[in-house]
């Protein structure tokens, strides 16, 4: 599951001069569309009303469907009356509802254009960074992010995202160089926490992932992710009970979250409990059509191992069966029989899944002179950009507030999501 992107009237990287020329033509982006300099905004000394079709591709006040903003933008474009910086920021905008409508072809190909208007566009490189990974292209999406940065870009989402694409990687110390920037621009963003924890326990730092999953619960209590993922970062420390009660907050909050009935399951079964009949309970509220309903079946005693493993279709989902019939084994005290499972979830799983993450902590705790494939650590890097409050959605921040929530697109999977 794709964390929600806000979006942004422009690239916000316009000059005041592209500003006063849309003004001329009484077509003008709002006035937060001008960067702030200092404490104070720089805004265009005219100002013209602005134009039913700019109001509406702005989405000005967030009063206008996307169907409505398409048109909008739509009707700036194609009038071919501005250029560069000054008509880039529509088709940003149009790439932002095109993604948001799954139409990931289209939004690619007006980010294209916005890149070409406006090279200098930190925020059409962040977009189209993320249509590449709606595209399964991390490589391109990945070079987008670093361009962005190269061209003066501090958006939370850049880094927030890019560091998820290195997590998945396996690249966890650039990952956490990433989140520490996003965290460094928004020190309540609760998806640079979350990712950065992920990659803390990646690199089995139990206790560093723990503070920040706590810091994300104390930024947002009712965060099922943070609860869900502290609970299993307790499970892969071997704290069964505070493993089990955080995932019951996990389920309070989502009762259909069906990662957290599991976890809890194998974390209450670990210390002994009969966890059976509050599964089966927890079953009725659980998708029956969808990944991971066959596991939930498997541990129910509906499907067999072989059976399971076959109901497995994408490479996720198969990472995800190798390791929860290595766990039901490790229930059943068959060590033997689980490792072959476990070392399998090991070597195909994405580094940023939970079942990664616990699978190379229970092969540590098996064979303690077996460490799970680690990429070579990398030093952190500090050319980034150090201060800039993330982008709010539909205009630039003020200078002197970052904003509570992350201004963050959808970034790569995040374990139990």
């Amino acid at each position: 599951m794709k964390a929600a992107v806000w979006l942004l009237a422009s690239s916000l990287g316009a000059s005041v001069a592209a500003g006063a020329a849309l003004a001329e033509d009484k077509v003008q982006v709002p006035m937060d569309f001008f960067p702030p300099v200092g404490n104070a905004r720089v805004i265009p000394t005219q100002k013209a009303k602005q134009s039913p079709a700019a109001t509406a591709c702005a989405n000005e006040r967030g009063a206008f469907s996307p169907e409505a903003r398409l048109d909008g933008c739509s009707a700036l474009i194609a009038s071919g009356r501005w250029k560069g910086r000054e008509i880039a920021w529509a088709y940003v905008n149009r790439c932002i509802i095109y993604k948001a409508q799954g139409l990931t072809e289209k939004a690619l190909a007006n980010c294209d254009q916005a890149v070409e208007q406006d090279p200098q566009s930190w925020f059409a490189y962040q977009m189209r960074g993320e249509v590449f990974e709606k595209l399964g292209n991390p490589e391109k999406a990945l070079a987008d992010y670093d361009k962005a940065t190269e061209v003066g870009g501090k958006n939370v989402a850049i880094f927030a995202n890019r560091g998820d694409l290195l997590l998945t990687k396996g690249e966890y110390d650039k990952a956490i160089a990433d989140y520490n920037r996003a965290i460094e621009i928004n020190d309540q963003s609760v998806l640079a926490y979350i990712g950065r924890g992920g990659a803390w326990v990646a690199k089995g730092d139990a206790d560093s992932a723990l503070a920040d999953f706590d810091k994300v619960i104390e930024i947002a209590p009712d965060n099922a992710i943070a609860w869900y993922d502290r609970g299993t970062t307790y499970f892969a420390k071997g704290d069964n009970g505070k493993a089990a009660e955080n995932l019951k907050q996990a389920l309070t909050l989502n009762p259909k979250n069906a990662y957290a009935a599991l976890w809890r399951f194998i974390a209450l079964a670990s210390d002994g409990a009969d966890a059976k009949g509050e599964l089966q309970a927890g079953a009725a509220k659980i998708s029956q059509t969808a990944w991971p309903w066959p596991v939930v079946e498997f541990f129910l005693g509906a499907k067999d191992a072989t059976q399971t493993l076959a109901a497995a279709s994408s490479s996720d989902e198969k990472c995800e069966a190798q390791f929860y019939v290595g766990q039901e084994r490790l229930l059943k005290k068959a060590t033997d029989e689980a490792t072959p499972f476990l070392r399998r979830a090991i070597e195909i799983c994405p580094r940023n899944f939970t079942e990664y993450f616990v699978a190379a902590a229970e092969m540590k705790k098996l064979e303690p002179a077996v460490a799970a494939p680690k990429p070579e650590s990398e030093p952190q890097t500090d050319s980034a950009p150090q201060s800039e409050a993330a982008p709010h959605a539909d205009v630039a921040p003020k200078a002197d507030a970052a904003p509570k929530t992350d201004a963050v697109g959808d970034g790569a999977l995040r374990p139990g999501q």
